[in-house]
């Protein structure tokens, strides 16, 4: 009874500033147009290229994010006449996370990929629920070969994007910014 009653007198308050002009509440601005959408996939996809060929923890979360992407559909596939409400959800939530930003033209250069990442990790959390139900639980030819090329395609991103050499540059990486901070503090010391 307390919510109703609080609820009520939020919404009379509101209602009041608003009525009297003691609150002005902006438009967004952007509203969902396709006039923005097509340069905006042109963003994301080169947003994402980027990302890709750089040896970085974001490759790895967009690699195992589309993996995890496809292996829902083929889930889903499998399982359509009962399918389970999380693949389902999952496959809707993360279709349209990734593809709103994209018609609505927000994607505008490489910060925007925080429109996406968070569908992203959805994706990589839930991997192994999916890699498990499609490709390890089956006894069938073909997923077992999809589960052949799957390991055969990971395998292979982890020998070309993971060169030991890279590796280690990203491990011993010193800012030069930084580099200049310690040099100027041993000559103040």
């Amino acid at each position: 009874m307390s919510v109703g009653i609080g609820t009520l007198l939020g919404m009379s308050f509101l209602l009041a500033m608003n009525t009297f002009g003691i609150l002005k509440i902006p438009s967004a601005g952007l509203t969902l147009g396709f006039a923005q959408a097509f340069n905006s996939f042109l963003f994301f996809s080169s947003q994402t290229y980027t990302y890709l060929k750089d040896f970085s923890m974001v490759s790895i979360i967009i690699l195992m994010s589309v993996f995890s992407y496809f292996l829902n559909i083929v889930s889903l596939i499998q399982k359509r006449k009962n399918p389970v409400f999380l693949e389902l959800y999952i496959f809707i939530f993360t279709s349209v996370v990734i593809i709103s930003p994209i018609l609505s033209g927000k994607i505008t250069g490489l910060d925007s990929i925080r429109y996406n990442y968070h569908a992203m990790i959805v994706l990589v959390v839930f991997f192994p629920y999916f890699f498990d139900s499609v490709l390890l639980k089956s006894k069938n030819k073909l997923n077992q070969n999809l589960k052949i090329i799957l390991l055969i395609v990971i395998a292979l991103s982890i020998v070309t994007k993971f060169s030991s050499k890279k590796l280690m540059e990203k491990i011993n990486f010193y800012p030069l910014e930084t580099k200049r901070i310690d040099k100027l503090k041993e000559e103040l010391d």
